[in-house]
């Protein structure tokens, strides 16, 4: 790897949806608490994050269920929460409003990650997407996998 590269800063992970679709209200029915292989996609996505590459800082951006969340993240050193402003019937502002509220915390020179917590990254193609990152100067990069699966 280059010297010149420079490693991921922070890293934003996006739980703040309001879930309806799968009716929200008890922490086992909120999306980042489902589990998958005994683990709760959100602690899987701080872990996959912290294993392959070390951001000084991982932010998770709610809009409710604060204490879940709280209790989540509290085995993991470096993680905090940021909140989202509350909107109602404005689809898909939410992640408008979490980018604004990203924003505000990082500089212009850092560079970033952004995951949503509702989508399951396979363990390897995290890792190889990790090792892109880390590989190669960019400005933005997105990783999307086809799959073939009902």
């Amino acid at each position: 790897m280059s010297e010149n590269l420079k490693k991921i800063d922070k890293a934003f992970i996006l739980a703040g949806g309001r879930g309806n679709r799968i009716k929200l209200g008890q922490k086992e029915n909120i999306k980042a608490f489902i589990e998958i292989d005994n683990e709760q996609l959100l602690k899987r996505h701080i872990r996959l994050i912290k294993e392959n590459l070390k951001p000084q800082k991982i932010y998770v951006v709610i809009t409710q269920f604060e204490k879940f969340f709280k209790e989540s993240i509290e085995e993991f050193e470096g993680v905090e929460l940021i909140f989202n402003e509350k909107i109602s019937n404005q689809k898909g502002l939410e992640l408008l409003f979490a980018i604004k509220n990203i924003n505000k915390i990082i500089d212009k020179n850092e560079k970033v990650l952004m995951t949503l917590v509702d989508e399951y990254y396979d363990e390897n193609d995290f890792k190889d997407f990790c090792k892109t990152i880390l590989s190669k100067d960019f400005t933005t990069m997105v990783a999307i996998k086809k799959l073939n699966s009902p």
